[in-house]
């Protein structure tokens, strides 16, 4: 699984900005800083993470979060049975991550056919694109 890109709101739910305003020269201050996470349970920690892509509501990843270890399966990705999910936060360099939006989706056979699968707005994200690959 690819995580290639999303759509983030330009502030907060409330309006307050991601991050504090660090100079009113700069207007990129106080946009987030997102990172795309794979959660394979319940844990804190992420199964696969890319880098922060900084200052900015529109990242581009296009970085595999597939892990190593488990081997994550289609039929995985088709249930929730053992619960996965796709977390976006602002990574302000602190743990944890503060959330953007987490995604909890169970795909269909048609999503892996299509490639590129957009997640419908949740929370702060207006949208999550990921791109499935299925190896032999």
């Amino acid at each position: 699984m690819v995580c290639v890109s999303a759509i983030v709101s330009a502030t907060k739910t409330g309006g307050m900005p991601w991050d504090p305003a660090m100079s009113t020269t700069n207007p990129m201050s106080g946009l987030p800083d997102p990172v795309c996470e794979l959660f394979l349970d319940q844990t804190m920690t992420p199964a696969a993470m890319t880098s922060v892509q900084m200052n900015t509501t529109t990242p581009t990843w296009n970085q595999a979060i597939t892990p190593g270890s488990p081997p994550l399966t289609a039929s995985r990705l088709m249930s929730q049975a053992m619960p996965w999910s796709i977390f976006v936060g602002d990574d302000d360099m602190t743990l944890p991550a503060e959330t953007i939006c987490r995604i909890s989706p169970q795909f269909a056979s048609a999503d892996f056919a299509a490639g590129d699968v957009t997640l419908p707005t949740t929370q702060d994200c207006t949208s999550v694109t990921l791109h499935l690959t299925c190896a032999l």
